[in-house]
Protein backbone atom coordinates (compact mmCIF):
# COMPACT_ATOMS: atom_id res chain seq x y z
CA UNK A 1 0.00 0.00 0.00
CA UNK A 2 2.80 2.36 0.89
CA UNK A 3 4.60 1.78 -2.39
CA UNK A 4 1.42 2.72 -4.27
CA UNK A 5 1.09 5.91 -2.26
CA UNK A 6 4.72 6.81 -2.92
CA UNK A 7 4.28 6.27 -6.66
CA UNK A 8 1.15 8.39 -6.68
CA UNK A 9 2.92 11.26 -4.94
CA UNK A 10 5.85 11.07 -7.32
CA UNK A 11 3.51 10.92 -10.33
CA UNK A 12 1.49 13.87 -9.08
CA UNK A 13 4.66 15.90 -8.57
CA UNK A 14 5.79 15.32 -12.15
CA UNK A 15 2.27 15.93 -13.44
CA UNK A 16 2.19 19.32 -11.72
CA UNK A 17 5.43 20.23 -13.49
CA UNK A 18 3.95 19.38 -16.87
CA UNK A 19 0.64 21.15 -16.21
CA UNK A 20 2.41 24.33 -15.11
CA UNK A 21 4.49 24.38 -18.29
CA UNK A 22 1.65 23.74 -20.75
CA UNK A 23 0.47 27.39 -20.93
CA UNK A 24 4.03 28.44 -21.72
CA UNK A 25 4.71 25.72 -24.29
CA UNK A 26 3.71 28.01 -27.16
CA UNK A 27 6.10 30.76 -26.04
CA UNK A 28 8.93 28.27 -25.56
CA UNK A 29 8.42 26.64 -28.95
CA UNK A 30 8.06 30.07 -30.56
CA UNK A 31 11.37 31.11 -29.02
CA UNK A 32 13.13 28.13 -30.58
CA UNK A 33 11.49 28.69 -33.97
CA UNK A 34 12.34 32.40 -33.98
CA UNK A 35 15.90 31.61 -32.96
CA UNK A 36 16.37 29.09 -35.78
CA UNK A 37 14.69 31.28 -38.42
CA UNK A 38 16.76 34.33 -37.47
CA UNK A 39 19.97 32.34 -37.74
CA UNK A 40 19.20 30.42 -40.93
CA UNK A 41 17.95 33.49 -42.82
CA UNK A 42 20.75 35.86 -41.91
CA UNK A 43 24.01 33.97 -41.70
CA UNK A 44 25.79 30.79 -42.72
CA UNK A 45 27.45 30.62 -39.32
CA UNK A 46 25.97 30.58 -35.83
CA UNK A 47 28.83 30.84 -33.32
CA UNK A 48 32.28 31.94 -34.54
CA UNK A 49 34.29 29.61 -32.30
CA UNK A 50 32.27 26.46 -33.19
CA UNK A 51 33.26 25.05 -36.60
CA UNK A 52 30.59 24.22 -39.13
CA UNK A 53 27.52 25.76 -40.69
CA UNK A 54 24.53 27.28 -38.91
CA UNK A 55 22.61 24.00 -39.20
CA UNK A 56 25.39 21.93 -37.61
CA UNK A 57 25.81 24.54 -34.87
CA UNK A 58 22.07 24.33 -34.10
CA UNK A 59 22.37 20.54 -33.78
CA UNK A 60 25.27 21.01 -31.37
CA UNK A 61 23.35 23.53 -29.24
CA UNK A 62 19.99 21.74 -29.15
CA UNK A 63 21.22 18.12 -28.95
CA UNK A 64 24.80 17.89 -27.72
CA UNK A 65 24.61 20.64 -25.10
CA UNK A 66 21.54 19.17 -23.32
CA UNK A 67 23.27 15.77 -23.23
CA UNK A 68 26.31 17.40 -21.62
CA UNK A 69 23.95 19.10 -19.16
CA UNK A 70 22.41 15.74 -18.23
CA UNK A 71 25.87 14.30 -17.56
CA UNK A 72 26.60 17.21 -15.19
CA UNK A 73 23.70 16.01 -13.05
CA UNK A 74 25.94 13.32 -11.57
CA UNK A 75 28.36 15.99 -10.30
CA UNK A 76 25.67 17.95 -8.47
CA UNK A 77 25.85 15.82 -5.27
CA UNK A 78 29.52 16.79 -4.89
CA UNK A 79 28.68 20.48 -5.22
CA UNK A 80 25.76 20.02 -2.80
CA UNK A 81 28.10 18.56 -0.20
CA UNK A 82 30.40 21.53 -0.77
CA UNK A 83 27.51 23.91 -0.04
CA UNK A 84 26.73 21.94 3.10
CA UNK A 85 30.33 22.06 4.38
CA UNK A 86 30.62 25.81 3.73
CA UNK A 87 27.38 26.47 5.60
CA UNK A 88 28.41 24.16 8.43
CA UNK A 89 31.80 25.85 8.81
CA UNK A 90 30.24 29.31 8.98
CA UNK A 91 27.58 28.35 11.54
CA UNK A 92 29.39 25.51 13.32
CA UNK A 93 29.07 27.19 16.74
CA UNK A 94 25.54 28.47 16.22
CA UNK A 95 23.60 25.62 14.64
CA UNK A 96 23.15 21.86 14.75
CA UNK A 97 22.64 19.88 11.56
CA UNK A 98 20.54 16.80 10.93
CA UNK A 99 18.53 15.02 8.25
CA UNK A 100 14.75 15.12 8.17
CA UNK A 101 13.45 12.25 6.06
CA UNK A 102 10.04 13.89 5.78
CA UNK A 103 11.31 16.76 3.63
CA UNK A 104 10.91 15.23 0.20
CA UNK A 105 9.46 15.93 -3.24
CA UNK A 106 6.05 14.68 -2.17
CA UNK A 107 5.64 17.70 0.09
CA UNK A 108 6.15 20.18 -2.76
CA UNK A 109 3.63 22.95 -3.15
CA UNK A 110 2.70 24.74 -6.35
CA UNK A 111 4.88 27.66 -5.29
CA UNK A 112 7.93 25.37 -4.89
CA UNK A 113 7.52 23.92 -8.37
CA UNK A 114 7.10 27.38 -9.89
CA UNK A 115 10.38 28.45 -8.31
CA UNK A 116 12.15 25.43 -9.73
CA UNK A 117 10.98 26.19 -13.24
CA UNK A 118 11.25 29.95 -13.54
CA UNK A 119 14.25 30.80 -11.37
CA UNK A 120 16.64 28.86 -13.67
CA UNK A 121 15.19 30.74 -16.64
CA UNK A 122 15.96 34.10 -15.03
CA UNK A 123 19.39 32.92 -13.89
CA UNK A 124 20.34 31.66 -17.34
CA UNK A 125 19.24 34.99 -18.79
CA UNK A 126 21.15 37.01 -16.16
CA UNK A 127 24.35 34.97 -16.47
CA UNK A 128 24.17 35.14 -20.27
CA UNK A 129 23.91 38.93 -20.12
CA UNK A 130 26.84 39.19 -17.71
CA UNK A 131 29.08 36.86 -19.74
CA UNK A 132 28.23 38.33 -23.15
CA UNK A 133 27.98 42.02 -22.28
CA UNK A 134 30.23 42.51 -19.25
CA UNK A 135 32.92 39.80 -19.37
CA UNK A 136 33.35 39.41 -23.13
CA UNK A 137 32.15 41.28 -26.19
CA UNK A 138 29.11 40.78 -28.39
CA UNK A 139 31.33 40.42 -31.46
CA UNK A 140 32.85 37.26 -29.96
CA UNK A 141 29.45 35.53 -29.97
CA UNK A 142 28.12 36.45 -33.42
CA UNK A 143 29.43 36.10 -36.99
CA UNK A 144 30.83 39.22 -38.59
CA UNK A 145 28.26 39.22 -41.42
CA UNK A 146 25.26 39.11 -39.10
CA UNK A 147 22.83 42.09 -39.27
CA UNK A 148 23.81 44.79 -36.80
CA UNK A 149 20.38 45.19 -35.18
CA UNK A 150 20.16 41.43 -34.47
CA UNK A 151 23.63 40.94 -33.00
CA UNK A 152 22.50 41.61 -29.43
CA UNK A 153 19.75 39.00 -29.73
CA UNK A 154 21.94 36.27 -31.19
CA UNK A 155 24.78 36.95 -28.74
CA UNK A 156 22.50 36.64 -25.69
CA UNK A 157 20.76 33.53 -27.03
CA UNK A 158 24.10 31.86 -27.76
CA UNK A 159 25.36 32.82 -24.32
CA UNK A 160 22.27 31.23 -22.75
CA UNK A 161 23.32 27.77 -23.94
CA UNK A 162 26.73 28.13 -22.28
CA UNK A 163 25.21 29.65 -19.13
CA UNK A 164 23.01 26.54 -18.90
CA UNK A 165 26.00 24.51 -17.67
CA UNK A 166 26.86 27.07 -15.00
CA UNK A 167 23.30 27.16 -13.68
CA UNK A 168 23.13 23.36 -13.43
CA UNK A 169 26.27 23.21 -11.29
CA UNK A 170 25.23 26.16 -9.09
CA UNK A 171 21.46 25.84 -8.68
CA UNK A 172 20.61 22.13 -8.88
CA UNK A 173 22.75 21.24 -5.82
CA UNK A 174 20.51 23.61 -3.82
CA UNK A 175 17.46 21.63 -4.91
CA UNK A 176 19.26 18.46 -3.88
CA UNK A 177 20.05 19.81 -0.41
CA UNK A 178 16.37 20.55 0.11
CA UNK A 179 15.17 17.22 -1.26
CA UNK A 180 17.71 15.37 0.90
CA UNK A 181 16.26 16.95 4.03
CA UNK A 182 19.49 18.61 5.22
CA UNK A 183 18.25 20.86 8.03
CA UNK A 184 19.77 23.30 10.50
CA UNK A 185 18.62 24.13 14.02
CA UNK A 186 19.86 26.97 16.18
CA UNK A 187 21.77 25.94 19.29
CA UNK A 188 19.90 27.28 22.34
CA UNK A 189 21.84 29.68 24.53
CA UNK A 190 21.41 28.99 28.24
CA UNK A 191 21.39 32.69 29.03
CA UNK A 192 19.32 33.96 26.11
CA UNK A 193 17.06 30.97 25.51
CA UNK A 194 13.96 32.90 26.47
CA UNK A 195 14.85 35.68 24.01
CA UNK A 196 15.93 33.73 20.94
CA UNK A 197 13.43 31.18 19.57
CA UNK A 198 14.69 27.92 18.12
CA UNK A 199 14.83 28.24 14.33
CA UNK A 200 14.63 25.10 12.21
CA UNK A 201 15.05 25.52 8.45
CA UNK A 202 16.63 23.81 5.43
CA UNK A 203 20.13 25.10 4.76
CA UNK A 204 19.19 25.39 1.09
CA UNK A 205 17.03 28.41 1.91
CA UNK A 206 20.02 30.72 2.36
CA UNK A 207 21.57 29.74 -0.97
CA UNK A 208 18.22 29.91 -2.74
CA UNK A 209 17.57 33.45 -1.50
CA UNK A 210 21.04 34.53 -2.64
CA UNK A 211 20.49 33.26 -6.18
CA UNK A 212 16.94 34.60 -6.30
CA UNK A 213 18.09 38.09 -5.33
CA UNK A 214 21.02 38.00 -7.74
CA UNK A 215 18.96 36.81 -10.71
CA UNK A 216 16.20 39.37 -10.15
CA UNK A 217 18.52 42.35 -9.73
CA UNK A 218 20.88 41.34 -12.55
CA UNK A 219 18.02 40.68 -14.96
CA UNK A 220 16.34 44.03 -14.27
CA UNK A 221 19.58 46.03 -14.50
CA UNK A 222 20.69 44.38 -17.73
CA UNK A 223 17.26 44.71 -19.35
CA UNK A 224 17.18 48.42 -18.49
CA UNK A 225 20.69 48.81 -19.91
CA UNK A 226 19.67 47.12 -23.16
CA UNK A 227 16.51 49.23 -23.45
CA UNK A 228 18.54 52.42 -22.95
CA UNK A 229 21.02 51.30 -25.63
CA UNK A 230 18.18 50.48 -28.02
CA UNK A 231 16.63 53.92 -27.51
CA UNK A 232 20.00 55.66 -27.86
CA UNK A 233 20.88 53.78 -31.06
CA UNK A 234 17.30 54.00 -32.39
CA UNK A 235 17.21 50.25 -32.86
CA UNK A 236 13.93 48.54 -33.68
CA UNK A 237 11.75 47.74 -30.67
CA UNK A 238 11.44 44.04 -31.55
CA UNK A 239 15.03 43.62 -30.35
CA UNK A 240 13.83 44.25 -26.79
CA UNK A 241 10.89 41.86 -27.28
CA UNK A 242 13.20 39.08 -28.44
CA UNK A 243 15.44 39.63 -25.42
CA UNK A 244 12.43 39.49 -23.08
CA UNK A 245 11.73 36.01 -24.49
CA UNK A 246 15.20 34.86 -23.44
CA UNK A 247 14.08 33.50 -20.01
CA UNK A 248 11.68 31.17 -21.83
CA UNK A 249 14.66 29.70 -23.70
CA UNK A 250 16.21 29.01 -20.30
CA UNK A 251 12.95 27.38 -19.14
CA UNK A 252 12.89 25.20 -22.25
CA UNK A 253 16.44 24.05 -21.50
CA UNK A 254 15.71 23.26 -17.85
CA UNK A 255 12.39 21.35 -18.28
CA UNK A 256 13.91 18.08 -19.65
CA UNK A 257 16.64 18.34 -17.03
CA UNK A 258 14.05 18.67 -14.23
CA UNK A 259 12.22 15.57 -15.47
CA UNK A 260 15.46 13.54 -15.46
CA UNK A 261 16.34 14.94 -12.04
CA UNK A 262 13.05 13.63 -10.62
CA UNK A 263 13.76 10.18 -12.04
CA UNK A 264 17.19 9.69 -10.45
CA UNK A 265 16.49 11.71 -7.30
CA UNK A 266 16.41 8.65 -4.97
CA UNK A 267 19.99 7.75 -5.91
CA UNK A 268 21.19 11.33 -5.43
CA UNK A 269 19.52 11.52 -2.01
CA UNK A 270 21.15 8.28 -0.89
CA UNK A 271 24.54 9.69 -1.89
CA UNK A 272 23.99 12.86 0.15
CA UNK A 273 22.81 10.91 3.19
CA UNK A 274 25.84 8.64 3.02
CA UNK A 275 28.47 11.34 2.48
CA UNK A 276 27.11 14.10 4.72
CA UNK A 277 28.54 12.30 7.79
CA UNK A 278 25.72 13.35 10.06
CA UNK A 279 25.53 11.18 13.16
CA UNK A 280 22.74 8.63 13.33
CA UNK A 281 21.49 10.27 16.50
CA UNK A 282 20.86 13.43 14.48
CA UNK A 283 18.60 11.69 11.99
CA UNK A 284 14.91 12.45 12.26
CA UNK A 285 13.75 8.90 11.54
CA UNK A 286 10.19 8.31 10.44
CA UNK A 287 8.26 5.08 10.84
CA UNK A 288 7.18 3.18 7.74
CA UNK A 289 3.58 4.30 8.20
CA UNK A 290 4.51 7.98 8.36
CA UNK A 291 7.06 7.95 5.54
CA UNK A 292 4.46 8.71 2.86
CA UNK A 293 6.33 11.80 1.63
CA UNK A 294 9.48 9.83 0.80
CA UNK A 295 10.15 9.19 -2.87
CA UNK A 296 12.20 6.07 -2.23
CA UNK A 297 11.79 3.04 -0.02
CA UNK A 298 13.94 3.52 3.06
CA UNK A 299 15.91 0.45 4.12
CA UNK A 300 16.44 0.04 7.83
Amino acid sequence: MKEIENKEIRYNTATKSYIINLPFAFLIISTYIIYIIVVLTNSNELIPFIPGSSLSDIIVLFVLFPLIGFSLLFFTPIVALGYYKIYKRIFRNKKDFYLDMRVQMGKFTLKDILKRIYLPGLLICAVSQIVVINLTSISAWVPGDFPEDLKNILALYNGAFFSYFIIILLLVPIWLLYDSGVMSKTIPDRVLTYRIPEIVEPISRVYFNIFKGFSSIAFIINILTIIIDVIAQQTKIYVVLFILLLPFLGIALIIPFLVLYERILPFLIKFIHKRSRLHKAELTLVSGEDCIACNFKRKM
